[in-house]
């Protein structure tokens, strides 16, 4: 009796520690369209492994892979057509003595409304982000909710403590406005974002919306650089990161 006790306390820990894949697709749209063929389309399907102080995002379209190891407070970025990995520190941040430039984002308001609805299967709320800066205005149009499943822990570690910003690079009250951003609970099963006004006075639209989400088991050494690749610098993982998706 006391043996099948343990063996229903280890299983129940094995169930309760499991990951969750998350399956996302991505449109991206341009107004003036792109000039075919010198742009490939803006569509795209991204997996997102969650777990417990770690995450993976596998984007096949760019043979790319970002490993996020908070308990390691390492970034491991993998080149699968390169076959090459590379190695940061967590938190990174720009480099030091650099010139200082102007925020990108200068002024920020998050507003939660009262509308729900269904997105797929999951409730969600209606969370509208709007921001100025640099690129223009942005507004996006969130819809949380909290019937994912996913580490919500791990995913708020991913947004506030993965990169350090120099000092004075964020007004206190767009920071203010990005915490309560990241506190609203729940996630983002559908993201609509529109960006208007940048210099050369082209239209963006992004459509993000999540597929899937199921709780799994993560395959042996999911989280690690894959055996068999080469390990080089960052700037030369990012450099072939760059060359190898250009049109």
């Amino acid at each position: 009796m006391r043996q099948a006790l343990v063996v229903l306390m280890l299983l129940f820990a094995a169930g309760a520690h499991a990951d969750t894949l998350l399956t996302i697709k991505t449109r991206l749209e341009k107004t003036p369209p792109p000039e075919p063929p010198r742009e490939s389309p803006g569509e795209g399907t991204s997996q997102l492994w969650v777990g417990d102080h770690r995450l993976r995002e596998d984007t096949p379209k760019y043979s790319a892979s970002v490993i996020r190891r908070f308990d390691r407070k390492k970034l491991y970025l993998i080149n699968h057509e390169s076959r090459t990995w590379s190695e940061t520190d967590l938190p990174f941040g720009p480099p030091s003595g650099g010139k200082k430039r102007p925020p990108l984002t200068e002024e920020m308001t998050v507003t939660v409304t009262g509308e729900v609805r269904q997105i797929g299967r999951w409730n969600a709320r209606k969370v509208i982000v709007v921001s100025r800066g640099l690129l223009g205005e942005t507004t996006s149009v969130k819809w949380m909710s909290t019937e994912v499943g996913v580490d919500e822990g791990t995913l708020n570690q991913w947004q506030a403590g993965a990169i350090v910003l120099p000092p004075g690079s964020i007004a206190p009250e767009v920071l203010e406005a990005q915490r309560r951003l990241d506190a609203i609970p729940g996630y983002p099963v559908l993201t609509e974002s529109r960006i208007a006004g940048g210099p050369d006075e082209t239209e963006y639209r992004w459509h993000i919306e999540l597929v899937s989400a199921e709780a799994k088991e993560p395959p042996a050494d999911l989280y690690e650089p894959p055996a068999g690749y080469t390990r080089v610098s960052a700037a030369q993982s990012l450099d072939g990161a760059f060359k190898s998706n250009l049109p």
